[in-house]
C-alpha cells in the first residue's frame, strides 16, 4: 500500500510552462490542467492506495510573519493560468480526488504533515513535487518523485544527488539559501561549501560550534558575520508537520472515471489513448 501526496500548483505551474499557449476550442488556456492530467495518469499506474491533493491558498502564511521578504521576488501569476487554478479544483472535485488546502499554511507544510501522519500508520508516502524543500521529509518510509525527471529520491539518491542526508537539506539551505524563495541565507556561501562543512561537520549548529577551523578563511568570515542570516534561513526552510490534516481513509483512491471523461470531453482535455486502458 502507498499513498501519493502531490504538490498540486507546483506540478500545474510547471505544466503550464511547458505549454502555455495550449487553448481549446473557447479560446480557454488549458496547458497547465492537461499536463497535470497526464501526470496524474502517469503515477497512476503505480496503483495507489490513497491519493491527495496538496495545494496553496495565495495567502499569506506564518513565514511572512517571519520575513516580510519572503517570496517577494516571485512574478506575477500569468494571466493565462490564474482561471486554471479553479479548473483544476474542478476536475479534482469531479474525480472524487481530495485536495487539501489550510490557510496561513504552504502546500509544503501540508505535505510534511501528511508524511509524518501517514508514515506513522505503516504505510509508504510517495511525495510528488519538483521541489528541492521536501527532500528534508525523505526517509525509510518517505520518498519524493519528480513526476518531469521521472527522478526517485530515496535516501540513497538524495546523498548521490546532494552529497548530504535527508536530514541535512534544511541546514544545507539555511547556509546557501534559496532565491526561489527570497530566502538570503549566507552571503558567499554555495552549495559545493555547505555541503563540504556538513560532510565533515554534520548540522549547522555543529558547523557554528567549529567555526575557527572552517575554510576556506573568506567563507568563514561570511558564516561569522552572518549567523543570524542563517538561523533567520532555516527556520524559513523547516517544513511545519502539525498541520491538521484529513484522515487517511478520506483519501481512498476511488477515481471517477466517468465523470472525469465528462469534465475532460467538456473541456477538451479528454484523450482517447489516455483513457483507454482506465475506463
Amino acid at each position: 500500500m502507498h499513498v501519493l501526496i502531490i504538490d498540486g500548483l507546483g506540478i500545474l505551474f510547471r505544466s503550464f510552462f511547458a505549454r502555455p499557449e495550449m487553448k481549446n476550442d473557447n479560446d480557454v488556456y488549458i496547458g497547465g490542467v492537461s499536463g497535470f492530467l497526464n501526470k496524474i495518469f502517469e503515477l497512476l499506474k503505480s496503483k495507489p492506495t490513497y491519493i491527495g491533493i496538496a495545494c496553496d491558498t495565495g495567502s499569506k502564511t506564518w513565514r511572512h510573519d517571519i520575513s516580510i521578504d519572503y517570496k517577494s521576488n516571485r512574478a506575477k501569476t500569468p494571466a493565462e493560468l490564474v482561471p486554471q487554478f479553479n479548473l483544476l479544483y474542478e476536475m479534482c472535485e469531479v474525480a472524487e480526488i481530495t485536495t487539501i488546502k489550510r490557510e496561513g499554511f504552504e502546500a509544503d507544510d501540508i505535505i510534511a504533515s501528511c508524511a509524518k501522519n501517514y508514515a506513522s500508520q505503516d504505510i509508504q508516502v510517495h511525495i510528488v513535487s519538483g521541489d528541492k524543500d521536501l527532500l528534508q521529509l525523505v526517509n525509510e518510509k518517505v520518498s519524493v518523485i519528480d513526476p518531469f525527471t521521472r527522478m526517485i529520491f530515496n535516501k540513497e539518491n538524495v546523498q548521490k544527488k546532494w552529497g548530504i542526508f535527508p536530514n541535512q537539506i534544511v541546514d544545507m539551505l539555511s547556509l546557501t539559501g534559496d532565491s526561489a524563495d527570497n530566502i538570503m541565507g549566507v552571503p558567499n556561501i554555495g552549495i559545493k561549501t555547505a555541503v563540504s562543512w556538513l560532510q565533515k561537520y554534520n548540522t549547522l549548529d555543529s558547523i557554528v560550534k567549529n567555526i575557527e577551523n572552517l575554510k576556506p578563511p573568506a567563507r568563514k568570515l561570511a558564516l561569522q558575520k552572518n549567523l543570524a542570516s542563517a538561523y533567520d534561513a532555516k527556520s524559513l526552510v523547516l517544513l511545519d508537520d502539525n498541520v491538521p490534516i484529513p484522515e487517511l481513509n478520506l483519501l481512498k483512491c476511488n477515481i471517477n472515471y466517468e465523470n472525469l471523461r465528462k469534465f475532460c470531453t467538456k473541456h477538451q482535455l479528454w484523450n482517447k489513448e489516455l483513457f483507454q486502458n482506465e475506463l
